[in-house]
């Protein structure tokens, strides 16, 4: 017998799945230290999400994902940025 068991998070129903996959997740988003998310990068440079996507895909900078959201390495950022 396969049974779920479901808890009660801020008011909402959460599986034990998702719960473990969200202490996970945030272990890992803390332990990327030297690394910025993307929605900070444009919120402080204006940067548009497109130009960091192509710097991505042509390893010009280094990024790592994170269930849904992309991290970046603030020194290679900051190496990009330069004039």
């Amino acid at each position: 017998m396969n049974k779920k068991v479901i808890y009660i998070q801020d008011g909402n129903r959460v599986s034990l799945k998702r719960i473990k996959r969200t202490i996970k997740d945030t272990a890992l988003v803390e332990s990327l230290g030297e690394y910025i998310e993307s929605r900070e990068i444009i919120k402080l440079t204006g940067i548009n999400s497109s130009t960091l996507y192509n710097w991505r895909r042509s390893g010009k900078i280094h990024a790592k994902q994170i269930d849904k959201l992309w991290y970046y390495s603030k020194s290679e950022l900051l190496k990009l940025l330069k004039p």
